[in-house]
């Protein structure tokens, strides 16, 4: 009889290297604000497009806006560099 067991692998023992917990806790932190800022982008997003079908100054100021931020960051990254 075959038992239909599966082997158990220990995440903090991937590839030889060992996680601590203060890791874990900014992987898993790190991962959380990222999913709630999407979340927060994509209703964001909805928003903008409703509005922007009952008026077309919205999508324009959203794209400017975008423009904007986008412009920003290159200039920061820049100046990083």
């Amino acid at each position: 009889m075959k038992s239909n067991t599966r082997a158990h692998v220990d995440v903090s023992d991937v590839a030889g290297t060992s996680l601590s917990d203060a890791t874990a806790t900014a992987i898993v932190g790190y991962t959380l604000v990222h999913f709630a800022g999407f979340i927060a982008l994509g209703v964001v997003a909805a928003v903008v497009v409703r509005m922007a079908a009952r008026q077309a100054t919205v999508l324009a100021g959203a794209f400017l806006a975008f423009v904007i931020a986008e412009a920003a960051f290159w200039v920061v990254i820049g100046l990083l560099n």
